[in-house]
C-alpha cells in the first residue's frame, strides 16, 4: 500500500532536521522507499543524511514513529523494487532516465511517539496561531 510520509533526518553538514516528503510501501513491518529524485543523475540529499545517521522519524497522518533505515542491495533490492514500481508504476520511469541504480531503504518500525514531542516534524506553520486578517473583523 503506497502511503505519503513526511521523514525528518538529520542533516549531514548542518545536524539540523531536514523534513521530506516522500511515499513509502508497506513491507510486512516495514516501509519500503526509493530514492529516485525524479530520475535525476544525484542521489536525494535525504539518502545521505540516512546513510550517516539511520535514525529518523516518519510521520505518516497524525502518527509519529521513530524508525531505523538500512539500504537493501541485491536480491531482497529487486524484490522490494518491483514491489515499489507495482504500486507505483512512475518509479519505473524514473529508473529509465538515470544511469545509477535508484537505491531503495527499508524503515523498521520503532515505538510509537506522541506528535506534541516531536515539532521538528511537522512544518512550523502548522503551530502558528489563527489570526483573523483586518478585513475579517471589520465585516464582524
Amino acid at each position: 500500500m503506497k502511503r505519503q510520509v513526511k521523514l525528518t533526518t538529520t542533516g549531514r553538514l548542518s545536524g539540523e532536521p531536514r523534513v521530506v516528503t516522500l511515499y513509502a510501501f508497506d513491507d510486512g513491518d516495514r516501509l519500503v522507499i526509493g530514492g529516485s529524485r525524479g530520475g535525476a543523475a544525484k542521489d536525494p540529499a535525504w539518502v545521505g543524511n540516512l546513510r550517516d545517521d539511520q535514525r529518523s522519524t516518519v510521520r505518516m497522518d497524525r502518527e509519529v514513529r521513530e524508525v531505523r533505515a538500512h539500504e537493501v542491495t541485491g536480491p531482497e533490492r529487486d524484490r522490494l523494487w518491483q514491489l515499489v514500481c507495482e504500486e507505483f508504476p512512475l518509479y519505473a520511469t524514473y529508473q529509465r532516465r538515470t544511469k545509477r541504480l535508484i537505491r531503495s531503504s527499508c524503515w523498521r518500525r520503532s515505538r510509537t511517539a506522541d506528535l506534541a514531542l516531536h515539532p521538528s516534524t511537522i512544518r512550523k506553520s502548522f503551530w502558528r496561531p489563527f489570526r483573523h486578517s483586518a478585513t475579517c473583523r471589520r465585516r464582524a
